[in-house]
């Protein structure tokens, strides 16, 4: 799943959650439950292999963009609301996993990082089940309507 939703839910979760701590456990732990959704993704194969080469920075540049319009969506849907630090941090939590997966073996000592990506077992296979169009950019848009839905009431 691209880092919007991610980031989307991650807010709505502190956005109904009364306690923050738990708010970012729930979101840390959330993405791992997106992800099992059939859903398209952009490739970040050359962000992951450990070198650098315009295609590597491609994906990287991609990838932050979508960190940047998740808690820029986050930010003007919440602008007022009381939990906007906690939302954002927590939006943020929720795309974590997917940098640990690919910078993580440079900053995360290996076996902390092998139990770190056991949730990573439940992602849905992109490479072997191709999700349709409509049901692959679909599950994320529904997922990004509720979160918001979620944030703004």
């Amino acid at each position: 799943m691209i880092l919007t939703p991610h980031i989307l839910v991650g807010a709505a979760i502190a956005a109904k959650t009364a306690n923050p701590y738990l708010g970012i456990l729930f979101a840390f732990l959330s993405h791992y439950l997106l992800d099992a959704i059939p859903h398209a993704d952009y490739p970040i194969e050359d962000l992951s292999e450990e070198k650098v080469n315009l295609k590597a920075v491609k994906e990287f540049l991609f990838a932050i963009t979508d960190v940047t319009i998740g808690l820029v969506m986050v930010y003007i849907l919440a602008s007022s609301h009381p939990l906007l630090v906690w939302m954002l941090l927590t939006g943020f939590i929720a795309a974590v996993p997917d940098a640990i997966g690919v910078v993580g073996g440079y900053i995360i000592p290996r076996p902390l990082l092998k139990v770190i990506n056991l949730g990573h077992k439940l992602h849905f296979d992109n490479k072997t089940k191709k999700a349709p169009l409509v049901i692959g950019v679909g599950s994320q848009l529904a997922v990004s309507i509720l979160a918001i839905t979620a944030i703004l009431t």
